[in-house]
């Protein structure tokens, strides 16, 4: 059974720095990863950035890359920003 790392992003007004974000993706480079969206209602442009680098990074080494408990407002714009629909999980497993 492979083990999946969870990062809960917390709402950061008035932050443009993904520092705990950027933490938790090298911490659990190499292995099965989520991102739970539950109290966010919007992204930086760095977290987003980084979202979308680690979801090519994740791909590429064949491991999972999910965004999970994102409002259904938040996934559209979010999308429209060109992350992948995909990459959004209707709920956290």
């Amino acid at each position: 059974m492979t083990t999946i790392s969870t990062f809960q992003l917390e709402s950061q007004r008035g932050k443009d720095a993904p520092d705990e974000l950027l933490a938790f993706l090298r911490d659990n480079r190499g292995g099965d990863v989520e991102v739970n969206l539950q109290q966010v209602s919007t992204l930086s442009g760095p977290q987003i950035e980084l979202l979308l680098s680690g979801h090519r990074q994740w791909q590429s080494e064949g491991l999972s890359f999910s965004l999970v408990d994102a409002n259904p407002e938040l996934e559209s714009r979010m999308t429209g920003f060109g992350i992948p629909s995909q990459l959004f999980s209707k709920e956290a497993e």
